[in-house]
């Protein structure tokens, strides 16, 4: 008799005995199992924030300044120290994300103008050059890069009177590295510190012998425009 009255009061109180509780909870865990595939779903603040800051484009162009510095002494001595240098590069990016978060491979071409003159001597050069560069973002709004490349230089030497030339065109390289800083997502700052080196061999003037092999340091700061 008293297992047919439990049975009853069973069938009639389905949520006797503790089962109401069992399903509430199972609610309050669906709706927690949601809300984590919600967020889980919605990117995170920081990972908006990261792709704004990084910003990978794929071309950029900048005009850079700077001083070409031999690094031997007899050479500063007739062509000056410090020698002023105008450039003007372009890239484009290869590959991205590829090794490291927001990295960048990049193809670069630059032409640039180097004028001095010291001892009576006026120098000229104009080097074109291209080559790779990888780049390496590691703080918000700055990236780190370097690269190596061939470069084919125009040298034109004469002193003030215009009585000797020395006109030569030689293969050499160059290699880069700096620091850029983005601005507005598409500005940038470049700070860099480039060696050069190219062999033009020797220039006869009078008793001397001028051994014109270009080993520089062409440090200087650039802005540019990336898309």
């Amino acid at each position: 008799m008293v297992p047919l009255v439990l049975a009853s009061a069973l069938a009639v109180f389905p949520n006797w005995g503790g089962s109401n509780q069992n399903q509430q909870k199972s609610g309050k865990e669906k709706k927690t199992e949601e809300s984590r595939s919600l967020f889980e779903l919605t990117p995170s603040c920081n990972a908006k924030h990261e792709e704004k800051v990084c910003n990978p484009t794929n071309w950029s162009f900048q005009a850079r300044g700077g001083a070409f510095i031999l690094i031997e002494k007899e050479l500063r001595k007739i062509y000056g120290s410090g020698i002023p240098t105008l450039e003007f590069e372009g890239s484009y990016s290869l590959l991205k994300d590829k090794w490291m978060n927001c990295d960048q491979l990049l193809l670069w071409g630059n032409v640039g103008w180097s004028s001095g003159s010291a001892h009576r001597t006026k120098m000229n050069l104009v080097p074109i050059s291209v080559g790779l560069e990888y780049q390496i973002h590691f703080a918000r709004y700055f990236d780190f890069y370097f690269g190596i490349g061939p470069a084919y230089s125009f040298l034109r030497v004469k002193n003030h009177h215009g009585a000797h030339h020395f006109n030569r065109d030689k293969f050499g390289f160059t290699t880069k590295t700096g620091f850029r800083c983005t601005f507005n997502s598409n500005v940038f700052i470049d700070v860099f510190g480039d060696y050069y080196r190219t062999q033009f061999g020797r220039m006869h003037y009078r008793s001397s012998h001028i051994d014109n092999n270009f080993s520089a340091f062409i440090v200087g700061a650039g802005i540019g425009y990336k898309w």
